[in-house]
C-alpha cells in the first residue's frame, strides 16, 4: 500500500454555537486505513451517520464498532487513508 491521504479535521461552529467536526478529506467506506498512534491497519465497512463507525482489523479480520469519537481522536494523532501500490509487472 502507499499514502492516498492524511484525513484532517476541521472544526466549525453551528448558528446555535455547538461546534461541528468536518474530516477532510471525508473518508470513504470499504477502504483501508493506517492508524499512527497505534500502527494498526483497519478497513472501515460502515460509517452510520452520528455517533458509530464499523471497521474490520485487517490483522485479524474481526469485525468491531469504533465510536466516531475515537475516531476522530486517531484523527488528531495521525490517520492515513491507503490505495494499493500499482502493479508494476506489466
Amino acid at each position: 500500500y502507499e499514502i492516498e491521504a492524511r484525513l484532517k479535521i476541521e472544526r466549525k461552529a453551528t448558528a446555535d454555537g455547538r461546534e461541528k467536526v468536518l474530516l477532510v478529506p471525508p473518508p470513504p467506506t470499504n477502504r483501508f486505513y493506517y492508524l499512527v498512534e497505534t500502527a494498526r491497519i483497519i478497513r472501515m465497512r460502515r460509517a452510520k451517520i452520528g455517533r458509530v463507525i464499523s471497521i474490520e482489523d485487517a490483522e485479524t479480520g474481526r469485525g468491531e464498532e469504533m465510536t466516531m469519537k475515537d475516531f476522530v481522536a486517531h484523527i488528531e494523532t495521525g490517520v492515513w487513508l491507503l490505495r494499493p501500490k500499482p502493479d508494476v509487472s506489466d
